[in-house]
């Protein structure tokens, strides 16, 4: 998300944009807690995240938001005391090792039986393969059916495989996965999200 503007953040659920500075709301000088108003908006930010501002410069952590008030209080590095961001975005990086050892995982049960056919890292392996969906002969899209219409329509399948989503900011990626994730839970499926 670093590369995004901060217009471009509006549309993501992890961030806050179109900020206003108030004022200081607590720390210290070196350290200060600053308060800001934001326009309605749907966000994830609850409060605990490191926060990022707009280039992905490491501003501080989010201290406080208050929904109904539309205002967030970040306590800032110290380095970071005197900038004031037009966005904000918590992106936590998962630490190399997990991701490593996952990797070696995968590549394990590879080596070991090959990278088609079922068994364990399936969804793993079919990403990797870029494999669409498995529709049996049917269309991703049926003609006159929405995007969302037709992600909902593969999801409701047992067994559908992948179902990668795409597209720019303000698309519709975090709405539809939203709507998906839904569907999913109200089947009574296991679901884990990731990002």
């Amino acid at each position: 998300m670093s590369e995004l503007t901060a217009d471009e953040l509006l549309d993501e659920q992890a961030s806050l944009g179109r900020l206003q500075f108030i004022g200081e709301a607590g720390g210290t000088a070196r350290v200060p807690v600053h308060r800001y108003s934001f326009p309605l908006q749907e966000t994830s930010l609850r409060g605990g995240e490191g926060l990022k501002s707009c280039g992905g410069d490491d501003l501080g952590r989010l201290d406080a938001v208050d929904s109904q008030n539309r205002t967030i209080d970040i306590k800032k590095r110290g380095t970071m005391s005197d900038v004031h961001p037009e966005a904000v975005f918590a992106h936590d990086i998962v630490p190399t090792k997990t991701l490593r050892e996952a990797l070696v995982q995968i590549g394990e049960r590879v080596a070991e039986s090959g990278i088609e056919g079922e068994g364990a890292y399936r969804v793993a392996r079919n990403l990797i393969l870029r494999e669409p969906p498995r529709l049996d002969g049917e269309q991703v899209r049926r003609p006159g059916e929405t995007a969302l219409d037709a992600a909902l329509r593969i999801v409701r399948r047992p067994d559908f495989g992948v179902l990668p989503i795409q597209g720019p900011p303000g698309s519709g990626k975090t709405y539809t996965g939203g709507r998906l994730i839904c569907e999913l839970v109200r089947s009574g499926a296991r679901v884990g999200v990731v990002a």
